[in-house]
C-alpha cells in the first residue's frame, strides 16, 4: 500500500490483521514488522484492543532476527545463550582492540571505526573480502580491527545489531531447511514503512515471503529520508517487479492536517521525479495560512520562534504541542539561547545540548586551561588533541609524576626539557604545545573571539575535524561555526566581555537541568527525528539554500530529492498551524555573510502561504561582502524582520563595466565587472578606501555617479 502521510497506514496494517484473525487464520501465522520497539509496541496495543491477546508475532526486524537466531542459530555455530553487545559494548571492544594494534584513537575514533565495520556488514562485505578490498593505509587498518572484533564477538559469543540482521540472511541462504520452516509457520507477512528498508531487511522480506507468500507492505516513498544510513528508496518504487502480481492500494485521505498544509506539501513533493504519483487530499478546513517568515539573522530567527511560541501558549495551546525543527544540529544553539533567555521549557529529541558536543568540549577546554592553568581536566583533554605525537606512555607518565610531586601536569610538562627521560620525538611535542600555551597566554586577556580562531587556526582543529571518517564532519565544523557565531554574539552583547566572564556564562548552562516532564516541554529536533511524529504547531527554521536543501545534496539529483522529501516530512507533521523561517543574514566561522531562501519556498503555492515581498536589505548589522574580507559597517536602524526597504515595482537598477558608483560604508569606487543580472548580479567593484569587493546588488545599496 503506497501511504501518503497522515492517511492511517499503521492502522492498515492493524485491521488487516485483525481481519486475517477472523476470517479463522491462526494468530501464530502472521508476522508483523515494524522499525522502532515503541511503534512495534503501539501496533500490538491496537491489535489486542480489537482481538485481545494473541500469538500475533509483532516486532522489529532486529528482535524477529534474534528469536530466529536464538531458535534455529545452531545451524550456523552459534550457542541460544549468545549476548547482544550494545553500542557502548562495541566501542569499548573496538578501542581495546586500537590499543592492541597501536593504532591511535584521535586517527581511528571508535565511533568511525564502527561505523565502517557497520557499512561493510550490511554490504555484506566480510573481514577477508574487507582486507582484499582495501586500497588505502586506513581502510586497511580498519579491515584488521574489523577481523579483530569480528574475532572477539565470536569469542565471547556476542553478536552486535548487524549481525543479527546479516547471520539471519546467512542462515536463510546457506539452510533452506530452516528457511522453510519459518515459511510455513508465517502465511501472512506485513511490513510498516517498507520504504526505510536497507539491503539486508528486503532480502529478508524476500526469503521470508517466497515466490507464492502473502507479503502486505505499506510505505510512502516521499518520506524516504534515511538513505545516509542505508535506506534504499527502490526497494519500495519497484515492489511491483519484485513481486510480481502485486496488488498496489492508494491510501491518499490526510487525516491529520489542514487543507492548506496538505496542498503546500503536496506542491513541493510533486518536483520529485523518483516517487509514486497520488493526489493527497484532506477533508479538513484549509485552516491558517502557513506564514513564511524571514528574520534579519539567526538570533532574531530565534527569538521570533520563541516570542510566537509564548504568544501560542498564552492562547492556550501547550508547549507539548509545539515543536522546532531543522536540517542540522547547530541550530539549536540559538534557539536553546532564546528558549532558557524566555524561561520555556524544552527537550532536544535526536541529539547532545550544544555545549556538550565533542567539539565544543575540546575548544571550550582550550580556553579553560588558559583562563586557569591548573585545570588538569582540561589540560588532559587537549594534551592530544587533534593528534600532536604526544602518546599514552607519555601520558601516563605525566599523570603519575603529577601525583608524586603534588604539582599541575603543566608545571610538570614544563619541566621534563630540562629533567629529560622523554623519548626525543615525544619531548619535541610536549615542548610544541607549552610554545602554543604561552603564545596564546597574551591573546587571553583580550578578545574571545579572536582568541578561539587563533586556537582553531594554530592547532588546525577544522583539518581534524574533516578527517571523520563517520559521516559527521560537515555536522562537526558547523558546530565549530556556531561557536564562533556564539562567542562572537556574546562580545557584541557585553561591551565588558572577558574570557571568564564567557567561561562562566558557559558553565551555568551547562549546569542547568533536563526538563524532567518532556510532555510539558516545546521540542526541539532535527527533521530526521521528526518522522513519524504529528504537533499541532510546527516552526522549521533555517529554511536556507545550503542549509535545506544542505549543501552537499547539490551535486547530487537523488540527495537532492532526499533533502526535498525531508521538507515534505517536516509540513506534514504539522496539524494546525505551521511556520517556516529563514534569515537575510547567518554567520559561518565568524562571518556574517549573505543568506538565501530555500528554492523549496518557491515551491509552496503562494494561495496557501504568507510571504515576504521581495527586498532591499537595510545593513543593520555585520556583514561580509561576497567572497571578501569580513567588514563591519556602521550602525544604522535597529534591524528586524521588517526593518527592510521593500522593493517597489519591476524596475532593477543596472551597472556595467566602467561605472562609478558609491557605496553607503565602502564609499566611492568603479565598477571592474559585473556577472549574473537582476537582482542576482554580482558586481566586482574596486574602492578607493578598502581596494576590491565582490557584492551582491540585491543588498549593496549602490548609487550611480553619473
Amino acid at each position: 500500500m503506497v501511504a501518503g502521510a497522515g492517511s492511517g497506514k499503521t492502522r492498515v496494517i492493524t485491521r488487516r490483521i485483525a481481519w486475517l484473525i477472523h476470517r479463522g487464520y491462526p494468530a501464530s501465522s502472521i508476522l508483523a514488522i515494524t522499525f522502532t520497539n515503541k511503534a512495534a509496541a503501539e501496533m500490538r496495543s491496537r491489535v489486542e484492543e480489537m482481538v485481545g491477546e494473541g500469538r500475533v508475532f509483532i516486532s522489529t526486524f532486529h528482535s524477529m532476527c534474534a528469536r530466529f537466531l536464538r531458535i534455529s542459530g545452531a545451524s550456523l555455530g552459534l550457542s541460544p545463550r549468545f549476548t547482544i553487545c550494545n553500542a557502548d559494548d562495541q566501542k569499548s571492544l573496538v578501542n581495546e582492540i586500537l590499543k592492541s594494534q597501536n593504532l591511535d584513537t584521535a586517527h581511528y575514533p571508535p565511533g568511525s571505526v564502527l561505523s565502517s565495520i557497520s557499512l561493510m556488514k550490511n554490504g555484506m562485505i566480510g573481514p577477508e573480502d574487507a582486507a582484499a578490498q582495501a586500497q588505502s593505509y586506513y581502510e586497511r587498518a580498519v579491515a584488521s580491527v574489523y577481523a579483530a572484533y569480528s574475532e572477539q564477538l565470536k569469542v565471547n559469543e556476542s553478536l552486535d545489531f548487524d549481525d543479527l540482521l546479516v547471520k539471519t540472511l546467512a542462515m536463510f541462504q546457506g539452510h533452506p531447511d530452516v528457511l522453510a520452516q519459518y515459511r510455513q509457520r508465517f502465511s501472512f507477512i506485513l511490513i510498516d514503512e517498507y520504504q526505510d528498508t536497507n539491503r539486508v531487511q528486503y532480502l529478508l522480506a524476500r526469503f521470508l515471503a517466497g515466490d507464492g507468500g502473502n507479503l502486505c507492505a505499506t510505505g510512502d516513498p516521499d518520506q524516504s529520508i534515511y538513505r545516509w544510513r542505508g535506506a534504499d528508496i527502490g526497494n519500495i518504487l519497484d515492489f511491483e517487479r519484485d513481486f510480481p502480481g502485486a496488488r498496489v492500494i492508494k491510501l491518499e485521505q490526510n487525516y491529520r492536517s489542514t487543507a492548506n498544509i496538505i496542498r503546500a506539501a503536496s506542491a513541493v513533493i510533486s518536483h520529485n521525479e523518483q516517487r509514486k504519483e497520488r493526489d493527497l487530499w484532506t477533508a479538513e478546513p484549509p485552516g491558517d495560512k502557513i506564514a513564511i517568515v524571514r528574520a534579519e539573522n539567526e538570533s532574531e530567527e530565534a527569538d521570533r520562534i520563541v516570542q510566537t511560541i509564548r504568544s501560542l501558549h498564552g492562547d492556550g495551546i501547550s508547549y507539548s504541542q509545539m515543536a522546532v525543527f531543522y536540517r542540522v544540529n547547530a541550530l539549536s544553539r540559538a534557539l536553546e539561547r532564546s528558549l532558557r533567555i524566555f524561561n520555556i521549557p524544552y527537550v532536544l529529541v535526536g541529539g547532545v545540548e550544544f555545549y556538550k558536543r565533542k567539539e565544543i568540549r575540546d575548544l571550550l577546554a582550550y580556553m579553560k586551561l588558559l583562563y586557569n592553568l591548573r585545570d588538569s581536566v582540561s589540560l588532559y583533554r587537549v594534551l592530544n588533541t587533534p593528534p600532536r605525537g604526544i602518546g599514552l606512555t607519555t601520558v601516563k607518565r605525566l599523570k603519575q609524576d603529577a601525583l608524586d610531586q603534588m604539582r599541575s601536569p603543566l608545571d610538570v610538562l614544563r619541566d621534563y626539557s630540562t629533567t629529560g627521560g622523554l623519548a626525543t620525538r615525544s619531548l619535541k611535542s610536549v615542548e610544541a604545545f607549552v610554545s602554543l600555551l604561552d603564545g596564546w597566554s597574551a591573546l587571553a586577556e583580550g578578545g574571545v573571539e579572536t582568541l578561539l580562531k587563533q586556537i582553531i587556526d594554530d592547532v588546525n582543529y577544522l583539518d581534524y575535524l574533516k578527517n571523520f571518517n563517520d559521516g559527521t564532519a560537515a555536522e562537526r565544523l558547523e558546530n565549530v561555526s556556531e561557536l564562533i557565531n556564539a562567542v562572537g554574539e556574546y562580545e557584541r552583547f557585553n561591551p565588558d566581555a572577558t574570557l571568564g566572564g564567557y567561561l562562566e556564562e558557559t558553565a551555568l548552562i551547562q549546569d542547568i537541568d533536563g526538563w524532567s516532564d518532556a510532555s510539558q516541554s516545546v521540542t526541539l529536533m532535527t527533521l530526521h527525528s521528526a518522522k513519524g511524529l504529528e504537533f499541532d504547531v510546527v516552526f522549521m527554521a533555517g529554511v536556507e539554500e545550503g542549509l535545506m536543501p544542505h549543501i552537499r545534496s547539490m551535486d547530487d539529483d537523488e540527495q537532492f530529492e532526499e533533502e526535498r522529501r525531508l521538507m515534505y516530512v517536516g509540513i506534514t507533521r504539522a496539524r494546525k498551524k505551521l511556520f517556516v523561517s529563514h534569515s537575510i543574514y547567518r554567520s559561518k566561522f565568524g562571518e556574517t555573510i549573505r543568506a538565501l531562501p530555500s528554492r523549496f519556498l518557491d515551491e509552496i503555492p503562494d494561495e496557501v502561504a504568507r510571504k515576504p515581498r521581495p527586498f532591499f536589505s537595510r545593513p543593520s548589522r555585520p556583514f561580509a561582502a561576497v567572497g571578501a574580507d569580513r567588514d563591519t559597517p556602521p550602525a544604522a536602524d535597529a534591524g528586524s524582520a521588517d526593518s527592510v526597504l521593500e522593493f517597489d515595482g519591476d524596475v532593477v537598477p543596472t551597472f556595467a563595466r566602467g561605472d562609478r558608483v558609491e557605496h553607503p560604508y565602502f564609499g566611492r569606487g568603479d565598477v571592474l565587472n559585473v556577472s549574473g543580472s537582476g537582482l542576482s548580479a554580482r558586481l566586482k567593484i574596486r574602492f578607493r578606501n578598502v581596494g576590491e569587493k565582490l557584492l551582491l546588488l540585491e543588498h549593496a545599496r549602490l548609487k550611480k555617479i553619473l
